[in-house]
This record gives C-alpha cells, sequence and structure tokens, in this order.
C-alpha cells in the first residue's frame, strides 16, 4: 500500500467491555 501526503499515527486504546452494537469492539476492526 502506498499513501501520498501527510500521515499521523493514531493510537486507540479500548478495552474487552468495549462494544460496537453486540459485537466487541476490538473484532468489529479486526474484522473491518
Amino acid at each position: 500500500m502506498h499513501l501520498e501526503g501527510e500521515a499521523k499515527l493514531i493510537r486507540i486504546f479500548i478495552g474487552e467491555s468495549d462494544k460496537a452494537g453486540v459485537i466487541p469492539l476490538y473484532e468489529k476492526i479486526v474484522l473491518e
């Protein structure tokens, strides 16, 4: 993957109890 332009590193801290609807948020991020 090649990206052009300015880039930023974003770190997101989530826990096991954070959910996107009924799916754990960490699982939703990995599946996307």
